[in-house]
């Protein structure tokens, strides 16, 4: 998928997000939003580490739905904070780029990885440095990329139908998320 096409997605993506109430509550904070990625890349793991399918996309492995989720939010967050997914940003980036040069990406590394990802991201947020914050958000993306070639993971594809399931289910509309049991954020 071309730069523009990701930060378009972003946009699309943060746009239906906010017609669908997910951004309704203004106490929320960007750190729930940041832990909820975290909680994508651990239900990769789980995924992975047990081999399942997927609940809601039941012919695709869970580990790829739930890499897709985490590029998901991530996106999300992107268009909520209006940051631009550079690919260029990430080569010569502060932080350089997370690979795997001559050493076998076990699914620890991979998660961990992207685990730090997350953590470099929500420190550059922390710090308010627009120009880090989107360093590591570019950084972030091109790593999610990373471990599902890796994998081979069809992404984007996923991704499209994840959203696509997303935008009918029941549990995300605003009654069901009301209920006492109901997703708040």
């Amino acid at each position: 998928m071309k730069t523009e096409e990701i930060n378009k997605l972003s946009f699309d993506i943060h746009l239906a997000n906010v017609k669908a109430g997910w951004w309704d509550n203004p106490e929320e904070c960007i750190y729930q939003k940041l832990q909820l990625i975290s909680t994508e890349i651990a239900e990769a793991t789980e995924g992975a580490r047990k081999n399942l399918m997927d609940d809601h996309l039941p012919y695709r492995l869970m580990a790829e739905v739930e890499i897709a989720d985490v590029l998901i939010r991530l996106l999300d967050l992107g268009g909520k904070l209006l940051l631009c997914y550079h690919p260029d940003n990430t080569a010569q980036g502060i932080y350089g780029h997370l690979h795997w040069d001559g050493e076998r990406a076990t699914l620890g590394k991979q998660h961990l990885t992207l685990n730090q990802c997350l953590m470099i991201l929500t420190a550059a947020y922390s710090q308010d440095a627009k120009g880090q914050t989107n360093a590591a958000y570019s950084q972030f993306i091109d790593t999610i990329k990373l471990v599902a070639d890796y994998n081979n993971y069809d992404l984007f594809n996923v991704m499209a139908e994840k959203i696509e399931y997303n935008s009918v289910r029941k549990d995300h509309t605003r009654l069901e998320r009301d209920k006492n049991r109901g997703k708040k954020f």
